[in-house]
């Protein structure tokens, strides 16, 4: 059987997705210079092949290595990938069960976009949203694996605020409070919140 990224073409597309997890058909064809036409083919034949999956959203279908991350993790960076969203989520692991008007007040967005994106990351079961009498908070659904992408990808953000995320979880050094294998005392949530206050500060 040939082999399937035999073909430069494949090659640089498969190479490129495995740089850039989650990009959609539009950045591929920017960045790797190739026709949408002949780009939408050899997609077809690289998911046809099981060598890239998809993830789909309302506007774009959303392209992975095969393998190289677990359902969660491409679930999540599918979502992430969008510049809005991601800020949104990293707010909201520094200040969890935010309001929407308290989220209006840190983001250059109108009421209704920023409805628009909070109802994204709920569908998508990344934000939670709970009723609080008259109002709705918003809290990341799960900490540790947000922030695991966040930091995993950072490279391909091209996002200042992502990097001063990174910066700072990476500079942390709890480990010599915690034996091998285990978690830092207080938990993965607390570690978080830790690096987020830091990092926004």
């Amino acid at each position: 059987m040939d082999d399937p990224l035999e073909l430069e073409t494949r090659r640089r597309i498969y190479q490129y997705l495995e740089k850039f997890p989650g990009a959609h058909m539009r950045e591929i064809g920017r960045e790797v210079a190739i026709p949408m036409g002949t780009l939408e083919y050899h997609l077809h034949y690289l998911v046809k092949a099981d060598l890239l999956t998809t993830r789909e959203d309302p506007r774009f279908t959303r392209y992975f290595v095969t393998g190289g991350l677990s359902r969660q993790e491409k679930d999540v960076l599918a979502v992430l990938r969008q510049k809005v969203p991601r800020q949104i989520a990293a707010h909201l692991l520094l200040t969890p069960g935010s309001t929407h008007g308290q989220l209006l007040t840190k983001f250059d967005l109108s009421p209704s976009t920023l409805s628009f994106h909070l109802k994204k990351l709920v569908t998508r079961s990344i934000v939670t949203q709970e009723k609080a009498g008259r109002e709705n908070l918003y809290r990341v659904n799960d900490p540790d694996l947000v922030a695991r992408v966040l930091i995993a990808h950072r490279e391909s953000f091209f996002d200042d605020v992502i990097d001063r995320f990174a910066d700072v979880w990476l500079s942390l050094e709890p480990r010599d409070e915690a034996m091998p294998g285990e978690s830092p005392p207080g938990g993965g949530m607390l570690l978080v919140y830790q690096v987020l206050s830091r990092a926004f500060a």
